[in-house]
């Protein structure tokens, strides 16, 4: 479990040092409760793939988030609201500016356990 606050890309090159990942070493799976939904859309052909702005109460960090083949889990969130998720950590580059990006791998409206 890990709160939105100690997520940064000097983490994520840590945990890269625990690679190659693979069968009988798995990229881990971090689990962050109650973080607030700020923009919700559906992306990719067909709308297949979901992509969030996510964000905490407690901090004005926020982080984009991609869950490939969850588009259709949109109809159930809502901006504003907040949800439990679990996400492995990657990150987007572009144009020589790196960010960090959580790939979603399932999320539950909050009160329910990711």
């Amino acid at each position: 479990e890990l709160d939105l606050n100690d997520l940064s890309l000097a983490f994520y090159k840590n945990l890269t040092k625990l690679e190659p990942f693979g069968e009988g070493n798995p990229q881990p799976i971090f689990a962050t409760f109650r973080v607030k939904i700020i923009e919700c859309k559906n992306v990719g052909k067909d709308n297949k793939h979901l992509k969030l702005r996510l964000g905490s109460d407690d901090s004005r960090l926020t982080f984009e988030a991609i869950g490939f083949g969850l588009g259709d889990l949109s109809k159930k969130i809502s901006v504003g609201q907040k949800i439990d998720i679990a996400y492995q950590l990657s990150v987007d580059s572009w144009n020589g500016y790196e960010k960090l990006q959580l790939k979603l791998k399932d999320f539950k409206e909050d009160g329910e356990r990711v």
